[in-house]
């Protein structure tokens, strides 16, 4: 959680709009190189640009949603196995229209390994997407309450925090400090 909001926003942004110059001068080639496989590319690439845009804010969503606490990063891995499941279908449909185009044999094997690939795949996402909420929150419960006991026989809480999400409220207990600082100024008087 070193990265803050605004990087990821501007990092997401500029990595959409290096994409579209990239594809903006890939078209202006179009004009000057008639290779048939670069044309076919770049046209593949105007055909799913928005795709391409729509999983890179989808995945800038999920990773937002990650970095907030327990309730509202919930929905940070869902966001990315949405991400994901639309990144791995475009890589296939660019692998099937490069096996149309060239019929090379291996890419045959890959397709029959499809639905293991994406089970695999989206299974990996989905689990370690949630393995870091889980550890924060099995954290923070362990890590709720401290004891110091004063004396042998009466622990003191010290304090605990209650997180709720956007308000952190601060509970500390101090009845037992209170009741020695009363008696001191008593015996002072």
């Amino acid at each position: 959680m070193g990265r803050g909001v605004t990087w990821v926003v501007f990092s997401k942004l500029i990595g959409v709009a290096v994409f579209m110059l990239f594809l903006g001068f890939l078209n202006f080639l179009t004009r000057y190189i008639s290779w048939n496989l670069f044309v076919s590319f770049t046209g593949f690439l105007n055909r799913n640009a928005s795709l391409l845009i729509g999983v890179t804010l989808i995945f800038m969503v999920g990773e937002l949603l990650s970095m907030m606490e327990f309730p509202s990063n919930v929905f940070g891995p869902v966001l990315n196995f949405i991400g994901a499941w639309m990144l791995l279908k475009f890589v296939f449909v660019f692998l099937e229209s490069f096996q149309r185009r060239f019929d090379f044999g291996f890419l045959d094997n890959i397709f029959l390994l499809k639905s293991p690939i994406f089970i695999t795949i989206l299974s990996l996402i989905f689990v370690f997407g949630y393995l870091p909420i889980i550890f924060r929150l099995i954290k923070e419960r362990g890590s709720e309450k401290e004891v110091v006991p004063l004396e042998k026989t009466e622990p003191v809480v010290i304090e605990k925090i209650k997180i709720v999400p956007k308000i952190v409220e601060r509970v500390i207990i101090k009845e037992q400090f209170a009741k020695k600082k009363n008696k001191t100024k008593s015996k002072k008087k």
